[in-house]
């Protein structure tokens, strides 16, 4: 019977424990760029054509523009439900990156966020965002 009542326990542990890797939403991180003063314009959730080609295994996404580096310049956030699919949109991102410049993007991670900003985007406007990511509590 003591047996049992372990299995149970652990089987709900790992439950609980999986359901706590989601830590941030993507309101969170267009609103901690807005307070430092960066643009994050007309947030909407990503639509099939946002995705492109890219896996569609987040749990939220969010398109954004930076108006100040072109009409449709601007970067997408996820929030993810577990660091396998994480894994997945940051590898096709890096990979594209790699694969031409044409495809080139800047990529931030922090917990369960991934944060992906055009190329265009000069690389210490990109480094902005990425800091204000990481310094979100």
């Amino acid at each position: 019977m003591n047996r049992k009542l372990l299995v149970l326990l652990l089987a709900l542990l790992v439950v609980a424990c999986a359901g706590s890797y989601q830590k941030w939403q993507t309101s969170q991180v267009i609103d901690a760029f807005k307070n430092a003063g960066l643009e994050a314009e007309a947030p909407r959730p990503m639509s099939d054509e946002d995705y492109g080609v890219a896996p569609v295994v987040a749990e939220e996404a969010t398109r954004f523009f930076i108006p100040s580096c072109g009409d449709d310049c601007g970067g997408r956030i996820f929030s993810f439900s577990d660091s396998d699919s994480l894994f997945k949109v940051k590898f096709y991102y890096t990979k594209m990156s790699e694969g031409s410049t044409l495809f080139f993007c800047w990529v931030f991670e922090k917990d369960n966020i991934l944060l992906q900003l055009d190329g265009d985007l000069p690389e210490e406007k990109a480094n902005l965002y990425g800091e204000v990511l990481k310094s979100i509590r």
